[in-house]
């Protein structure tokens, strides 16, 4: 039996758990059809993989479109462990779609909009003050400030469905789940979106820093609840105790969390993903 790490080979995320699943006496494969994993093959090598990592796959990792529908339907068929299914994973893909989920869960969530409307992106600002703007897909944007009438792009919003919330005061929290294990980590930032910060912003500090048991099993159950056994959860803590949740990442890059982290210890990430895959493979 072994594990599979899917995805660019070159993905350090991918890399720091291949070093760490070696360091456990482990060697995994790593790569999409290119690291031997051909169709041809499938029936083979899918009762010898006991446990897979998925990061991007698709043109990023060199799959054609059939190669690609082929790899999803097996991510979400097989008996194997798999960090994560796409069908799990699919609620990521919208994120007005998951906001109502996570409420349900018992999750405070900003107050939120989803408009081609110039006039209603006007009116949601003047009842909620500052007001963010982001996408409303997975893909990853730069989250910014809306300037209301005087916003460049406002005139833009009719050709695109666009996501605006309230503006939440707190301190950003960056939460990692893998399995049961949870690792926090406060984000002190001044910059809107602290994974872009604009220039002459200062760079964010990461702080290792764990999480009220409380919300950290809220953390575990969200999780579970979505059938995510590895994800990153971007939370904020308000002035007042509360915690506001904005979305939970099923492909975090986390490696920035490992190498930038004051006391998180070296790659406890990888360690724990590592830990778990190894888990299912001496089974």
């Amino acid at each position: 039996m072994s594990v599979l790490l899917l995805g660019a080979v070159n993905d350090p995320v991918l890399q720091g758990v291949a070093e760490a699943l070696r360091r456990r006496g482990v060697a995994p494969r790593i790569g999409p059809w290119s690291a031997g994993l051909r169709p041809a093959e499938l029936r083979r090598w899918q009762a010898e993989i006991s446990a897979v990592l998925v990061r991007p796959t698709g043109a990023a990792a060199g799959l054609d479109p059939v190669a690609e529908h082929a790899l999803q339907s097996w991510l979400d068929l097989t008996p194997a462990l798999v960090l994560n299914r796409p069908a799990a994973a699919a609620i990521c893909a919208s994120k007005p779609a998951q906001l109502r989920w996570l409420r349900r869960w018992g999750w405070e969530v900003p107050p939120t909009l989803v408009t081609t409307s110039a006039e209603e992106a006007l009116a949601f600002r003047e009842r909620h003050g500052e007001v963010i703007v982001k996408a409303v897909g997975s893909s990853r944007s730069r989250v910014r400030r809306f300037d209301g009438e005087s916003d460049p792009r406002l005139a833009l919003l009719s050709w695109c469905p666009t996501q605006f919330q309230r503006r939440i005061v707190g301190v950003d929290h960056r939460v990692h789940v893998v399995g049961e294990r949870v690792f926090g980590c406060r984000i002190e930032s001044e910059a809107v979106d602290y994974r872009l910060p604009a220039s002459g912003c200062a760079a964010p500090r990461l702080v290792a820093q764990p999480l009220p048991e409380e919300v950290a099993q809220r953390c575990r159950h969200t999780c579970r609840q979505m059938g995510l056994g590895l994800a990153g959860i971007d939370l904020r803590l308000t002035p007042d105790g509360r915690w506001v949740i904005f979305e939970v990442n099923a492909m975090p890059g986390f490696t920035v969390f490992e190498t930038g982290t004051e006391g998180a210890g070296e790659a406890p990430i990888s360690d724990a993903v590592a830990e778990l895959l190894t888990a299912q493979v001496l089974k």
